[in-house]
């Protein structure tokens, strides 16, 4: 692949809340801290989006 776009959605969220996946969705799926997350990335620029979170979230203090 020579070209990739990413779409990015980040959310801070004040409190934990409960999730809820589809059934048969997302069968793999475990939250994680955002540099452990990056870590177990496949995709470079899944990982990418994720080593951006700090800057994004300095963003929306400001």
């Amino acid at each position: 692949m020579l070209h990739n776009t990413e779409h990015v959605f980040s959310l801070q969220v004040p409190n934990p809340r409960p999730v809820t996946v589809a059934a048969g969705e997302h069968l793999g799926y475990c939250w994680l801290p955002w540099r452990e997350a990056a870590a177990r990335c496949f995709s470079w620029s899944n990982r990418d989006a994720l080593l951006m979170l700090p800057e994004r979230v300095s963003q929306a203090r400001r």
